[in-house]
């Protein structure tokens, strides 16, 4: 089997879905598949760059041409490379900065030659709501999701139960496909050099470590993610069992970059504040080993879309959740997330915090990798 994976971006760490295909690409090519993975709308090269990575080419167009300069180079890649499927790893605002990337929809049909579709929804269009112009460009994005989804012959999967039961109100059919972490898991934690980069309390939270509740934010911190009532209550829940709360920001913060600065001038007299910032991969898996909690800054309805999730449960690391936004109405399942280690924000939240035990690392990319084989595989035998 042959698969050409299609992104946006493939600047290491700074586009989380250029990250996945890359790391799915790699796991499919040691089970004997050949892959590429051509990103369409590179914001960090000029023109076109083409470097082999564990035996996958990686092929990085910027988005600075023209749709049609940037698909006749595509046909050229796809007509020499002659892959069984085009794995179109799709999210809106990578592809155009209003989320509306027509040249991409009208385009792709003709690119792609005589070889099957797929589909990764990670995204599928905005709300709508408020202004006249978010309810045209989310008429547009739902447009051309379904365009797509429409082609016939193509696959369709998503990552999360929601957008799963929003797609099938349009008769698309979606299979789910779990989401794994951009961090391989390490065996090692962060004591070795904790102590060091946490220089106000490192000492302390090595010397004392079971007196601390250690929470990490990882990545971005969305905008709408609110900060109350989670830090009351938290420092609150900490207070009544003894413990000292530490927030421990890793990654890059890009536009969270301001609501972190507000956090720590807002709650750094009741909690250790740190930022550690970007990282290498193998340091954020230690941390991930190291603390207690996780929080996410996704909604509950749509954690299974979350890379940065993703990564807190690949490490068997509890994750505080504490958005419950009315747009959606939450749909999961126990199959693809670990729903003890999901600690929301309802009457027994302090209860869930001191309960909370770790579970057994495990990345599962190869798991993921082994059923999307399987359903390319026998989607095209039906």
């Amino acid at each position: 089997m042959r698969i050409t994976f299609l992104t946006g971006g493939l600047e290491h760490g700074a586009d989380g879905v250029g990250d996945y295909a890359r790391l799915l690409a790699g796991e499919c090519t040691s089970r004997g598949v050949r892959c590429q993975v051509v990103a369409l709308a590179d914001r960090s090269v000029d023109g076109s760059s083409t470097d082999p990575e564990s035996g996958v080419e990686l092929v990085r167009i910027s988005g600075n041409g023209s749709w049609s300069q940037r698909f006749q180079r595509v046909r050229e890649l796809v007509q020499a490379f002659s892959p069984d499927w085009v794995s179109l790893q799709f999210v809106p605002y990578a592809f155009q900065r209003w989320g509306l990337p027509v040249g991409l929809i009208r385009r792709l049909p003709s690119a792609i030659s005589t070889a099957r579709l797929h589909l990764m929804l990670h995204e599928i269009w905005t709300h709508g709501q408020g202004s006249w112009r978010g309810r045209l460009i989310s008429a547009g994005q739902r447009r051309g999701v379904l365009a797509l989804c429409r082609r016939p012959g193509t696959l369709v999967h998503t990552s999360n139960g929601t957008y799963q039961r929003v797609l099938g109100r349009y008769h698309v059919h979606a299979r789910r496909l779990p989401l794994f972490g951009n961090v391989p898991v390490s065996t090692r934690d962060a004591l070795a050099w904790l102590a060091a980069a946490l220089p106000d309390i490192g000492a302390d939270v090595v010397a004392r470590r079971p007196g601390w509740w250690l929470c990490a934010l990882f990545g971005t911190i969305h905008p709408e993610w609110p900060p109350e009532p989670l830090m009351a209550r938290l420092l609150q829940a900490a207070a009544e069992h003894g413990k000292r709360v530490g927030i421990i920001s890793v990654g890059r913060l890009g536009a969270g970059d301001a609501r972190w600065t507000t956090l720590q001038n807002r709650y750094r007299q009741h909690a250790a504040m740190v930022r550690l910032g970007e990282q290498p991969v193998e340091r954020i898996s230690e941390l991930l080993n190291t603390v207690d909690f996780g929080i996410a800054t996704s909604p509950y309805a749509l954690i299974d879309k979350s890379g940065t999730v993703a990564a807190m449960l690949d490490h068997g690391l509890p994750v505080i959740v504490n958005r419950e936004d009315e747009s959606f109405v939450p749909v999961r399942t126990v199959e693809d997330t670990v729903d003890e280690l999901v600690i929301r924000m309802d009457e027994r939240f302090g209860d869930r915090l001191s309960g909370a035990s770790r579970r057994p690392p495990q990345w599962r990319l190869p798991a993921v990798a082994g059923r999307f084989l399987a359903d390319l595989s026998g989607s095209a035998r039906s």
